[in-house]
């Protein structure tokens, strides 16, 4: 016999429990189901997504109508993402995902008018650190391995042995990108080794043992790179600045691989 798979137009006589699965002629058979999970049926025949269960938190902003996006790496790590207007943040564990209070700042991480408070490490000859007026960030001009250009800043903390949260962007072309290091001195990489971070919004996270710490940009490709926005996450939810408004929202997609998740539009 050929398989059948009649038209269910309507949801609304809910669900039908194993002894009516043989009841093939009752009048609500074709509008009602085995099992419905996290719905809710509507009279008129269709059906909407529940509510949830609790009051976690307010959405970043009350006018924007955010997304939510699951994040599974594995049974034990789950999280919610929240795609709001031009940024995302993150939950776990039924809480938004907030950083400790270490009252720590970044000097100018802005760069709005000058490049003060970093101090240049450059190795080698033709490298420097200058400051982009036009795009109020900081210019890493590297000349190639062996001549990077390197932007040290020395930050207190008064909440040594506590995880600490640094957010920057690099502004570059696609595949470029700069080595961030954290020591207990200029140039050290104590509490957080050497990583490549490629064009666009990062946060590191490390805890240093003593204060102050080190935080360090290098740049070691023969072309110019900026950072921008280096600013110390302190006592605020973790969270990163994105590209889209709140209109491209429904229309983005997603994948993840592993621990990581890839964005399109």
């Amino acid at each position: 016999m050929p398989q059948l798979h009649p038209l269910q137009e309507a949801f609304n006589a809910g669900e039908f429990g194993e002894r009516m699965h043989g009841r093939v002629q009752f009048d609500k058979y074709n509008n009602a189901g085995a099992i419905f999970q996290n719905l809710l049926p509507l009279p008129q025949g269709g059906f909407t997504f529940r509510p949830g269960f609790r009051y976690i938190a307010d959405a970043k902003s009350a006018s924007v109508r955010p997304w939510l996006v699951p994040f599974v790496f594995s049974s034990q790590q789950a999280y919610c993402l929240e795609l709001g207007a031009q940024t995302l943040r993150f939950f776990r564990n039924q809480a938004p995902i907030v950083v400790a209070d270490t009252n720590a700042a970044i000097t100018n991480g802005t760069f709005a008018s000058d490049i003060a408070g970093w101090s240049a490490r450059n190795s080698g000859s033709g490298s420097s650190i200058a400051h982009d007026a036009t795009n109020e960030d900081m210019n890493l001009i590297g000349n190639g391995a062996g001549n990077e250009a390197r932007a040290n800043q020395s930050v207190t903390t008064s909440q040594t042995g506590v995880e600490h949260v640094v957010r920057f962007s690099v502004v570059g072309d696609p595949g470029d990108y700069i080595t961030v290091r954290v020591g207990s001195g200029a140039g050290g990489s104590q509490y957080h080794a050497d990583t490549k971070k490629y064009t666009g919004v990062h946060t590191i996270e490390f805890t240093p043992a003593a204060s102050p710490f080190h935080i360090e940009f290098e740049n070691a490709q023969a072309k110019t790179i900026s950072i921008d926005d280096v600013s110390v996450l302190d006592n605020v939810p973790v969270e990163i600045t994105t590209p889209w408004a709140e209109a491209d929202l429904p229309n983005l997609s997603y994948a993840q691989s592993a621990d990581v998740i890839y964005f399109c539009i």
